[in-house]
C-alpha cells in the first residue's frame, strides 16, 4: 500500500475525475481543481469528507502557492474532444497546451505528475503500434494532447498514461465517446450510423481507467520518466462489430453511411508494456455495453444536467 498522497487533480469534476475522487479518498486526501461545479455535481457529497475539497478555479489562472503543497497532481483538465477544438481552436491551444506548460513550469522536481493522455495521437498503420511508434496527430485535438505530453515528460518525475478510446457510466457522463453515443443512439434513436464501419479502435471501461491509475500511483517510481498505452489486447474492434454487438441488447438499426469520418482512427494497439506491472482490464465490452443500456434506458438529458448521473 502506498503511502498516503496529498493529491491535486486537475479537471477533476470532468468524466474520468469523477470516478477516480472516490476510488483515491479511502487511501488519500484529495483535492479537485475545476473551473465548474453545477449544483447537480456528484462531487458535493464528498464535500462531507474531511480528506476532500473542491477548488473551483480555471486551470489557466493556476498560481504556484496553488499546487505548491500536493505530492501527486493528476492532470486531467482540458478541452476535450476533436469537435469542441476545431470550433474553439484558441481555447484549445490555451487551456490543452499553455496551461499544461504553465503547470509544469510552477512544479517543484520531486512532485508527481501523471498526464492524461490518448491513443488518438499514434500514425495510422497497419501494424500493430506500441508506444515507440511514429505519431501523426490528425486532429487540433490530438496535436494539443502530444504538445501537452511533450510538455509533461520534459520533467523527470512525470508518467503519461495514452488511454485507449474510453466507455461507460460515470458520475459526469460523457456522452459524445463513440461507443457511449452509439448506446445512447441505439436506446434513444432506434439506430447507429456508421462511418468508415471497419475502422479499428480499442476501448477500455472507466472502472479500468481507475484501475491503471492506481496502479500507476502504486508503481510509479518504477514508471516514472515513461509513455504507457493504457488498454487491453482483447478490446480492439471494428465499429461494425461494436454495433453489432449493441445491437443485440437493444431494438436498432444500424444504418452504413458512404461519407468519410472526419475522426481517422483505425489501429491495432499494443499493451505489453503496461501488461509487465500487472495490469489487465476487468470489464469486456459486452458488460460495458450492457450498463450503458440500463443506463441510457432511464437517462433524460437535462433532468440530472446534461452529464450528472445523480
Amino acid at each position: 500500500m502506498p503511502k498516503k498522497l496529498n493529491v491535486l487533480i486537475t479537471g477533476g469534476a470532468g468524466y474520468k475525475g469523477s470516478s477516480l475522487v472516490p476510488a483515491l479518498l479511502p487511501n488519500h486526501r484529495v483535492d479537485v481543481l475545476d473551473h465548474h461545479i453545477s449544483p447537480e455535481c456528484t462531487l458535493i457529497p464528498f464535500t462531507k469528507n474531511k480528506n476532500f475539497n473542491f477548488i473551483k478555479k480555471d486551470i489557466r489562472d493556476v498560481k504556484k502557492k496553488d499546487i505548491s503543497k500536493y505530492n501527486l497532481i493528476i492532470h486531467l483538465a482540458g478541452l476535450s474532444g476533436y469537435p469542441a477544438c476545431e470550433a474553439n481552436p484558441g481555447i484549445a491551444e490555451s487551456v490543452n497546451v499553455d496551461s499544461t506548460q504553465n503547470l509544469c513550469n510552477l512544479m517543484d522536481e520531486n512532485q508527481k505528475l501523471i498526464y492524461a493522455s490518448t491513443t488518438y495521437i499514434y500514425e495510422i498503420s497497419k501494424k500493430k503500434i506500441n508506444e515507440d511508434s511514429p505519431v501523426s496527430p490528425k486532429t487540433l485535438y490530438a496535436k494539443t494532447k502530444l504538445e501537452a505530453e511533450k510538455i509533461c515528460l520534459s520533467r523527470k518525475n512525470t508518467v503519461s498514461l495514452r488511454f485507449a478510446t474510453i466507455f461507460g457510466a460515470s458520475p459526469t457522463m460523457r456522452h459524445d465517446l463513440l461507443l457511449n453515443d452509439f448506446v445512447k443512439k441505439a436506446v434513444k434513436e432506434r439506430n447507429i450510423v456508421l462511418f468508415d464501419q471497419n475502422s479499428l479502435r480499442s476501448f477500455i471501461h472507466m472502472d479500468d481507467v481507475v484501475s491503471s491509475y492506481l496502479l500507476t500511483i502504486k508503481n510509479f517510481n518504477k514508471m516514472k520518466s515513461n509513455i504507457y498505452n493504457i488498454g487491453s489486447d482483447s478490446m480492439n474492434y471494428s465499429k461494425l462489430q461494436i454495433a453489432k454487438k449493441i445491437q443485440k441488447k437493444t431494438i436498432c438499426e444500424i444504418i452504413t453511411s458512404t461519407l468519410a469520418d472526419p475522426d481517422k482512427r483505425n489501429f491495432i494497439i499494443d499493451y505489453s508494456k503496461i501488461q509487465k506491472f500487472k495490469f489487465t482490464n476487468k470489464v469486456s465490452i459486452d458488460d460495458g455495453i450492457s450498463e450503458l443500456v440500463k443506463f441510457y434506458k432511464w437517462f433524460k438529458p437535462g433532468s440530472t444536467g446534461s452529464n450528472s448521473l445523480v
